[in-house]
């Protein structure tokens, strides 16, 4: 914190330079005017503060689509198009969706079962007590 200057108007604000010790003490602890400041550090190709000042102008001044910061952002991938349906299922509620977030896979369903389901059931390991019947409500999270 060496390197910050404060503003004699600042000071006169704040009352501070009535106490002529504590203004002789800041004036000899933070003696560098602002043009002195050492320059903004670059983040890649560009500082931290183009950065933000890109992206402000982008939402407020213009029509530009805005970019993420972070080159490898992980991208939502709706796959729900690829999933396929079985006869024994009929969908209850919204479609199923299957979305994929870089290493991440989810698959929200909701299906309600509309008769026997061949060969058995869905999940061999069922309990006799817990195993679907018809009209029953099937969610399946992965």
């Amino acid at each position: 914190m060496s390197n910050i200057y404060i503003d004699e108007r600042l000071l006169d604000a704040a009352g501070l330079s009535d106490f002529q010790e504590l203004y002789a003490y800041i004036k000899e602890r933070y003696p560098k005017p602002i043009g002195e400041l050492p320059k903004p550090v670059p983040i890649g190709d560009q500082t931290l503060q183009q950065q933000v000042k890109n992206n402000d102008d982008i939402i407020y001044a213009s029509n530009e689509v805005f970019e993420p910061p972070v080159p490898n952002a992980i991208t939502k991938l709706d796959l729900s198009s690829q999933l396929e349906r079985n006869s024994f299922l009929a969908s209850s509620g919204s479609d199923p969706q299957l979305i994929v977030y870089g290493d991440r896979i989810t698959l929200i369903a909701s299906y309600a079962t509309t008769g026997i389901f061949p060969n058995g059931y869905l999940f061999k390991s069922y309990p006799q007590e817990a195993r679907p019947k018809q009209g029953d409500q099937v969610i399946a999270l992965v």
